[in-house]
Parts: structure tokens; C-alpha cells; sequence
């Protein structure tokens, strides 16, 4: 778990088995960070507080992660990106507005490059196939896609739905469809998606939230986790016998927007508490209702 210490350093957060271990580099991020892994190797992005991207990456052979500085200083939001294949993708809103791609690939080494079209908030990105799929707010509120296959030279755009979003996107890729969640104008959670049979849909889910919610797929099942108007944890999900999402609440203290990610047999979220403790939810097949432990700093 990665995230923005208090003096801008970033934080690496871990469970060592018996204890949960914490370790601080040095840096000035200015926003939080996003990681994710390639082949055997660790990458961690955030903004700097010189608006450049910065960059950490760890080998299996490396103690400690190697350091570099990604892009011009035009970068104004959180990062977020993917690997694919032997490359890896990162976007972030610039100073402009713009939505901003730096990508590395072994043939160019890094290159960042400008979308035309101009974005609100932080994007959200991810894989599908052979696909790449970004999704940000538009400035006037809706929920633009940019998407690459595998035949185009340059992105294809388009815009999702007729609601009108407040809040930065989630989403993933499930089996044959695309699922986009998001805080309306009205702030109620709205989940966009895209099937080969419907196209896009566009459905509001009631359920008041605060800030931005977490997405992802577990198994057979879908999840989504938002911050309540109360400073709980909401939890949505959908499995293969249900035709509406069910809802509960993972109860605690949340001050923040979580994230979270699925292992093989556990669920796991964090945020942040109202006083700033790092907090972990969690829930296993083994467990009956879903726990919470601090994580300290």
C-alpha cells in the first residue's frame, strides 16, 4: 500500500505476516500515488510537487527502489496508468487541462504526449484484451472515454451516457463488458457500462456518497466501495445470480477516498481515518462479516 506521508514523503505500508511494517523515501509529492506491477518489477507514479511525475520502481534484486523523474512540469492531477506488455502507461490532467499520456516502451524510452480533448479531475485507466481504455470527467460534467486497439494510430473519443458526474471515474473491465462508476451532480453513486448487446448504459444507483469510489472485479463478482454521508465504508456488489446490486456497510471510521484490490481469497480496502490512521477493511471466504485493523501512519 502506497500513499502521500505527511511530510511528502512516500509511504510504502506493508503486511510482513505478524506485524505491519511501514517504510518513508524521501520526496515532495504534491498527490497520491498509483502502483502497479510489470512482469517482476514494482512501479509506483505520483506528482511531484515540480508538477513532473515521479517515478520508483524496484527489481527483485533491489533492496531499495530506483528513482526517476517522468515528463515536463505540466502535470496538475493524480496519475494513473497500467503495463501492457513491455510497456507501461501512465495519464494524468496537466497544467493546460488537457489529458496527458507518458508512456515507455523498450523502443522509445519514455515519451509523453497531449490529448486534445481537456479533462476534470483525475482519469481512470485500464486494460481490456488487447485494449487501452481511459476515462475522465469533461468539463462540463460527463464522462469522456479515450480507448486504442491494436489498429490506431491515435486514440479513438467519445462520451458515455447522458448523466452528469461531480466526482472522478472507477472502473474496469469484466469478462465482455466495460463497468464505469462514478458520483453524480446529485451525489448519488451512477454506474455507466458498456456490453456488446446494449452499448452504453447509463444507471443511477440511489446510494448517497462522499468524494470518489474504489472499483474492482473479485472471482465471478464486481465491487464497488464508497465513502457514506456518515464516514463509513459503502460497500455495492453484484454476482451472477443478481439482477440489482446488493448493498451493505463495512461500518468504521473513513475521512478519505478508499482504494482497494482483490488477492485470491480476500478482499482488502483502505483510506484514511478522520484523525489521518491508515485503515485497512478486510474480508475473507473464511470470515462472516468483514474486519478493520490500523495500519498506524
Amino acid at each position: 500500500m502506497f500513499s502521500r506521508g505527511a511530510d511528502g514523503s512516500l509511504l510504502h505500508s506493508y503486511n510482513a505476516g505478524e506485524s505491519i511494517e511501514s517504510e518513508s523515501y524521501p520526496a515532495a509529492l504534491a498527490g497520491q500515488p498509483v502502483a502497479f506491477v510489470s512482469g517482476d518489477t514494482q512501479h509506483v507514479f505520483a506528482r511531484l510537487s515540480d508538477n513532473t511525475i515521479g517515478h520508483w520502481y524496484w527489481y527483485p534484486t533491489d533492496a531499495d527502489p530506483n528513482f526517476e523523474q517522468w515528463g515536463a512540469d505540466d502535470i496538475a492531477g493524480n496519475p494513473t496508468g497500467y503495463a501492457f506488455g513491455d510497456q507501461q502507461h501512465v495519464f494524468a490532467r496537466g497544467t493546460d487541462g488537457k489529458l496527458k499520456h507518458l508512456y515507455w516502451t523498450p523502443d522509445t524510452g519514455m515519451v509523453e504526449e497531449t490529448q486534445t480533448q481537456s479533462v476534470a479531475g483525475d482519469p481512470v485507466a485500464y486494460v481490456w484484451g488487447d485494449q487501452q481504455h481511459v476515462f475522465g470527467r469533461t468539463t462540463d460534467g460527463h464522462l469522456a472515454h479515450w480507448y486504442w486497439t491494436p489498429t490506431d494510430a491515435d486514440p479513438n473519443y467519445g462520451i458515455w451516457g447522458s448523466s452528469t458526474i461531480a466526482g472522478d471515474p472507477t472502473g474496469y473491465a469484466f469478462g465482455e463488458q466495460q463497468h464505469v462508476f462514478a458520483r453524480g451532480t446529485d451525489g448519488t453513486l451512477k454506474h455507466f457500462y458498456w456490453t456488446p448487446d446494449e452499448e452504453v448504459v447509463d444507471e443511477p444507483l440511489g446510494a448517497p456518497i462522499q468524494g470518489n469510489p474504489a472499483a474492482y472485479v473479485w472471482q465471478d463478482q464486481q465491487h464497488v466501495f464508497a465513502r457514506t454521508p456518515d464516514n463509513q465504508l459503502g460497500h455495492w456488489y453484484w454476482t451472477p445470480e443478481d439482477n440489482q446490486p446488493r448493498h451493505d456497510n463495512w461500518g468504521g471510521n473513513l475521512g478519505t477516498n478508499p482504494t482497494g484490490f482483490a488477492t485470491d481469497n480476500q478482499e482488502n480496502i483502505y483510506g484514511r481515518t478522520t484523525n489521518g490512521t491508515l485503515t485497512h477493511w478486510y474480508w475473507n471466504t473464511d470470515m462472516g462479516a468483514p474486519d478493520i485493523e490500523n495500519w498506524g501512519q
